[in-house]
């Protein structure tokens, strides 16, 4: 059994700052301060794109999916729904059975992975 988070939406006051970090290619682990705590525990995950349709293919992404960024130690986090980056990989064990728009089957995967 997971332990309960408090799942909130980004601070107001550290959204530029958020944004600016998670707008660099990384991995799941960033090595950036989560604006919002100071903590360095900062994550992100695409789930496996949906390839494009044949013809409607877009340079640079693998395909349409969803993207999680978060913060382990004050939870802060965001969900999207968008075009996966070809530059991501990662290849964390999720349970897309439990997959919702706060990341905590992502986050007990990364505590799972050691």
């Amino acid at each position: 059994m997971s332990p309960i988070r408090r799942w909130k939406a980004v601070a107001q006051h550290a959204w530029k700052e958020w944004h600016r970090i998670f707008a660099n290619p990384s991995g799941i682990d960033l090595p950036d301060q989560c604006p919002v705590c100071e903590a360095f525990s900062l994550h992100r995950w695409f789930d496996k794109p949906r390839p494009f349709d044949q013809g409607r293919e877009r340079a640079g992404m693998l395909g349409y999916g969803g993207e999680w960024r978060w913060c382990s130690s004050c939870h802060s986090y965001e969900h999207y729904s968008g075009m996966v980056p070809d530059w991501w990989q990662c290849d964390l064990e999720v349970d897309h059975t439990l997959l919702t728009a706060e990341p905590d089957a992502i986050e007990d995967a990364v505590l799972k992975r050691g």
